[in-house]
């Protein structure tokens, strides 16, 4: 009787373990929490360092550009001819490059800014260059000689170096794609000064996208529930 019990016992176990293993191939792994998939782990931005040159009377005027529509950019010459709105430039990051020819830091960093150009201008980016009035002759040989592929503006009168209170070479400012001045007068000291800050307003959304709408519309919210509440 007893040894008729354990072939039951052993018999049962048996099927159980059957049972089980035919309910596991029934179920797709998904049921039963294999074969998930992982959620994309998340990116950590790069951080970015926007350094600006250190010159405390003009960059009191500078701050206060910032924000605003830059501007005018007014030469009697373009290289090559035509003129350069930039008006006309909406929806693109712009680089405004004050440089001189005979300059000597200018030309160490030529070649790093058409680099930039580049590098950056299937994503809606573009390089408009103005020449001091210094030498201002020698720029149309300077620019074929180097191959510089942007306009760039003679300002023969020096007007546009007024107009943005130009002292130092080479000078960069940044116009936004909705075509506001956003950064004057960047440090030239290190390369990724300017990458991070051209990188910063190339991953903003063009005027009028849908991004833009959305964000625009969320912050609108949180300024009428704030308004509110009083906050």
């Amino acid at each position: 009787m007893s040894q008729t019990m354990k072939s039951a016992g052993r018999i049962s176990c048996h099927q159980i373990i059957l049972t089980l293993a035919a309910l596991i191939l029934c179920f797709p792994p998904s049921v039963l929490g294999e074969g998930k998939e992982k959620a994309p782990a998340k990116t950590q931005k790069k951080k970015r360092e926007i350094v600006f040159e250190n010159s405390s009377r003009r960059r009191k005027f500078f701050d206060a550009q910032q924000g605003k529509p830059p501007r005018k950019l007014v030469c009697s010459k373009w290289i090559p001819g035509g003129k350069f709105d930039l008006e006309q430039q909406k929806g693109k990051v712009v680089l405004i490059v004050f440089f001189g020819s005979w300059c000597s830091p200018c030309k160490r960093l030529m070649p790093r800014i058409i680099e930039w150009g580049n590098t950056y201008q299937d994503q809606g980016f573009e390089i408009v260059g103005i020449h001091s009035i210094k030498e201002a002759e020698q720029a149309d040989a300077y620019l074929k000689e180097q191959k510089v592929p942007f306009k760039v503006g003679i300002d023969f009168k020096g007007s546009t170096f007024k107009r943005f209170k130009v002292l130092n070479l080479p000078s960069f400012f940044l116009v936004d794609r909705s075509g506001i001045l956003r950064f004057a007068d960047v440090s030239n000291h290190k390369s990724r000064y300017m990458t991070d800050a051209i990188e910063t307003l190339l991953e903003e959304e063009p005027p009028g996208s849908e991004a833009q709408e959305e964000d625009k519309a969320a912050k609108d919210g949180k300024t009428d529930e704030s308004e509110k509440t009083g906050k």
